[in-house]
């Protein structure tokens, strides 16, 4: 009973506790890579003239550079990336 009393038993069941619950929540937080993305669904046509992009179409998928992760959408900064030096021609 002495034990249980005691400030430092105390204060290591309280670190443990908050350690489980730091590592429960961060693991459950994190999905899984084997996680599938959703089926692509078929892009909406658009006028040739007027390209439309979306960060959350659900007709494409990409890859982040930086997390490695895959995402729903169009990959916006390879768009703007690959397009820039026509941009940059057409304004000077």
């Amino acid at each position: 009973m002495r034990l249980l009393s005691s400030a430092w038993f105390r204060f290591a069941a309280l670190v443990l506790l908050g350690m489980l619950l730091f590592l429960g929540f961060t693991t459950w937080r994190q999905p899984s890579a084997s996680t599938p993305l959703a089926p692509l669904l078929a892009a909406l046509p658009q006028d040739p003239l007027i390209q439309v992009y979306f960060n959350h179409a659900q007709s494409a998928f990409y890859s982040e550079p930086y997390r490695q992760q895959q995402r729903m959408g169009d990959d916006l900064e390879q768009k703007v990336w690959r397009r820039s030096p026509l941009l940059k021609f057409r304004l000077m």
